[in-house]
Formats: structure tokens, sequence, C-alpha cells
């Protein structure tokens, strides 16, 4: 009997620092999400913050991204898209932010998809265009 309980043990010790590797690599390309840029509005109460969530799926594949309209540190909204840019990680260059009265216009551009307008209304709705 003790020789079964030091066997399974042994095994648990010993696939633990795999299961804990494999768990960070899975966070690291699925989950973790790295600001991008910061807009503000002119009046300073609203800011909208770009994400990338993860990693491009390798090796050409899409990137995933996260807008999020805060109001007064408050979340407003948040909307999650799929940037098409050959692989590449997303940046700023991908993304123009345009503030308007009730809402912010965000145009997001990649290299394998054609302009798309991502609206982000004050009072919490959204909207792809």
């Amino acid at each position: 009997m003790k020789g079964k309980t030091w066997f399974f043990l042994i095994l648990c010790i010993l696939l633990l620092p795999v299961l804990v590797l494999i768990g960070g690599l899975r966070y690291k390309t699925e989950y973790r999400t790295t600001e991008i840029e910061t807009s503000q509005s002119e009046d300073g109460t609203l800011r909208l913050s770009i994400y990338a969530v993860g990693e491009p799926a390798f090796p050409f594949g899409p990137g995933k991204c996260r807008l999020v309209l805060f109001r007064e540190g408050r979340r407003v909204s948040r909307l999650d898209l799929v940037l098409y840019n050959d692989g590449k990680w997303p940046d700023g260059d991908n993304f123009s932010v345009s503030w308007l009265e009730d809402r912010v216009l965000v145009l997001v551009s990649g290299e394998e998809q054609e302009d798309c307008f991502y609206t982000l209304y004050y009072d919490g709705r959204t909207k792809i265009q």
C-alpha cells in the first residue's frame, strides 16, 4: 500500500510543473490583455482603451482585440473584435479614434481586411459597420 502512495505522490510532483507550464502558455496565448493605445475625450471625462487579447494565431492568423470605453473610471461599454493583420501584433497604426458628440468612432484597419468602423455610444450601446 505504501508503494502505491509514494508512486502517486511522485507522479503528482512530476506532473504539476508540466500542468503549470501548459496553463501559463494557454493564458499568454489566449487570454492575457495588453494595452495598445489609450485615447481621451476633449473634456477628459471619457477614455477609450484598446487592448490586444492573447497573441495572433500562428503563423499568419488573426489577432483578437478589445475596445473598452470608460467614463470617469467606470466601464461604459466593451466590444471584442478580430483583426486580420497577416499574423502581426496589433498596434496603434491599426486604429483611428474620433470623438463625436454622443459616441466614439473607431476605424480599424488591417492588412488582410477592409476597414471597419466600430461605434461605442456614451450610453453603453455598440455598433459595427
